[in-house]
């Protein structure tokens, strides 16, 4: 038995060996193209492309083993069974059973190989890639930044220095953005300073006293000019090879130990877990994966005849791509009204998801409605059936406000609400609505449902409570006696722009005489979330709407407002902007 033990094995080793090196090659094909380009065209070394090449094969091996050994498996027990080697091991009364110990022992080898690559070799492969790709790019961009001359190493901008100073000390800059061809820039400034970001693989100029011109090619007598005391810009770098990496850390760089004590920390201040635990799952289900196909493979093996070999083989390979599909596929992503992805895919707002769910049939997600004191909206709802709502115009007169300065008609008809929320974009028309209104969002998984108030939704800039496999299911927005909404948006034109400042303001009042009470300020697109005024709100509270409670929130707002800088707007425009539409709306309310 042990010489039909080793002949099993020599014939799958061999098998094996070839399956995993064409497997890996197809996968790493696209990695070998761009390590061409970069020799060719950027001027890369050679010592440094072989390292990165060195370092993208212990994910490629993750992926190509488990389907190397199913692969091995069929095809060594296919040829005995069309050999009859099969039949002439039973009839001298070797058991099927006993024959497939020399799989399942080629399975557990496979296994303990898969399960040092994926927990170890990968981790720091995954390190050393964005390292090196750092260091390679930012060594390149300092070496090529010269006086007096025009830097254009960087996809879509040209960078102009006057003088270098020690330590990224930038003097007399100018900078030409074409990153948006519908919306080009040019930035001057005084001076500035370049840091580099290596999480991010992304460099940030840190301008200082200047000034944005923009002049859309289509309009140049929209001509806009913006001065600016201090403006960061955030610059990708590493080109295609940045995609590779991950613009943000990844979580194949991560340790099993580090997932499971993000999880703990994440668990002790009350925030889900999932995403954690799921990656320590999937490091362990290839390893595991290698000891079920290798049983699957010898088993589709027995059953191959020669009249049903192409059938056999077609099915096995049927069963490995099913596999391969499943984990080296990214994160699915559900789109309802698809209106971002549309956007995506002129690269304006990110690389398109690998794979997306559509949601857009789930009747379940749809209807607006009156339940239990709260109007109830599914996350399916468009703005269009927002707008045209009876229960909406009644209940939330702001929230169709909201709804009908959020791009044309057609992106109307497309975007929904749950959509708006699930992007968590801080110039998202409808959250400050909802953070106004008090409205809970109800997600739900396979492990149940669960409400989130929407205060609590949004942790950090473009995050959300949402665990990995939770969907966004409904948003319910409670009903309240004698409350009071207004919505106010600015933006650079009426329509179709995205909100410089955006507010909207929630009270109860019981009579033209009474002050106000349960008072809630919320803006977007001054902070990296939505958020609440809190002293706004205090000076507000119990106050009637006259001149002084207006001139009093006003200032209380300006006072504890830290707005963000960017290209559509400054701080200080931001901060008297919104100073002045919260003025605005009680002066509308008071009827002064």
């Amino acid at each position: 038995m042990r010489m039909l033990d080793r002949y099993v094995a020599r014939a799958m080793v061999a098998t094996f060996g070839i399956s995993v090196a064409t497997l890996s090659f197809a996968i790493l094909l696209h990695h070998i193209s761009l390590f061409l380009d970069l020799i060719v065209t950027k001027g890369v070394g050679l010592g440094v492309v072989l390292r990165l090449f060195l370092y993208s094969i212990p994910l490629a091996l993750f992926i190509s083993i488990p389907l190397s050994v199913l692969l091995a498996a069929t095809a060594v027990y296919g040829r005995m069974s069309v050999d009859n080697e099969t039949v002439a091991l039973r009839a001298a009364g070797v058991r099927p059973l006993r024959l497939q110990v020399p799989a399942l022992a080629f399975g557990v080898g496979a296994c303990l190989l898969t399960l040092y690559i994926s927990l170890s070799l990968v981790p720091y492969s995954s390190r050393s890639f964005r390292d090196l790709i750092f260091l390679t790019t930012r060594e390149k961009v300092m070496g090529g930044l010269q006086e007096g001359t025009f830097y254009n190493d960087i996809e879509g901008l040209s960078l102009y220095v006057g003088r270098l100073g020690p330590n990224g000390a930038l003097r007399e800059v100018l900078l030409e953005d074409r990153r948006e061809p519908t919306n080009p820039r040019l930035v001057l400034a005084r001076e500035g300073h370049a840091a580099f970001d290596k999480e991010s693989l992304r460099m940030v100029l840190r301008l200082r006293e200047g000034s944005i011109h923009v002049v859309p090619p289509d309009m140049p007598s929209r001509y806009q000019l913006l001065s600016f005391s201090s403006y960061d810009m955030r610059i990708d770098l590493g080109g295609r090879l940045g995609d590779l990496a991950g613009r943000n850390k990844s979580r194949k760089e991560l340790t099993v130990t580090e997932l499971l004590q993000e999880s703990r920390r994440r668990r002790a201040q009350g925030q889900r877990d999932s995403w954690q635990l799921v990656e320590v799952h999937r490091r362990f289900a290839a390893p595991v994966s290698c000891l079920f196909l290798s049983l699957i493979g010898s088993a589709l093996g027995f059953r191959i005849r020669p009249a049903r070999q192409a059938t056999n083989l077609a099915f096995g390979l049927a069963i490995g791509l099913g596999y391969y599909a499943l984990l080296a596929g990214g994160p699915l992503v559900p789109i309802a009204g698809g209106t971002d992805i549309m956007v995506r895919i002129t690269g304006e707002l990110g690389p398109l998801p690998e794979r997306m769910l559509d949601l857009s049939r789930l009747e379940a997600l749809e209807g607006i409605s009156l339940e239990d004191g709260a109007l109830v909206l599914g996350a399916r709802s468009t703005y269009t059936e927002i707008r045209r709502s009876t229960l909406c115009r009644e209940h939330a007169p702001a929230l169709v406000e909201a709804a009908a300065t959020i791009g044309a008609t057609q992106i109307q008809n497309r975007g929904t609400l749950g959509g708006n929320i699930a992007n968590a974009s801080p110039a998202g028309d409808t959250l400050p609505v909802l953070l106004a209104m008090n409205a809970n969002i109800e997600v739900g998984s396979h492990r149940g449902e669960r409400r989130v108030a929407a205060a609590d939704f949004f942790p950090a800039y473009r995050q959300t409570a949402l665990a990995t496999d939770e969907l966004i299911l409904r948003i319910r927005i409670p009903l309240q006696a004698g409350r009071q909404t207004r919505f106010r948006k600015v933006g650079t034109r009426r329509a179709q722009a995205i909100s410089k400042v955006v507010m909207a303001v929630a009270w109860r009042s019981h009579g033209p005489a009474a002050g106000w009470s349960d008072v809630r300020v919320a803006l977007g697109s001054v902070a990296a979330t939505p958020i609440r005024a809190a002293a706004a709100e205090a000076a507000l509270e119990g106050a009637r709407p006259t001149p002084e409670a207006a001139d009093a929130a006003a200032e209380a707002l300006a006072a504890e407002l830290s707005p963000i800088d960017d290209v559509r707007s400054t701080a200080d425009y931001r901060r008297t902007v919104a100073a002045r539409i919260l003025h605005r709306i009680v002066r509308d309310a008071g009827g002064w």
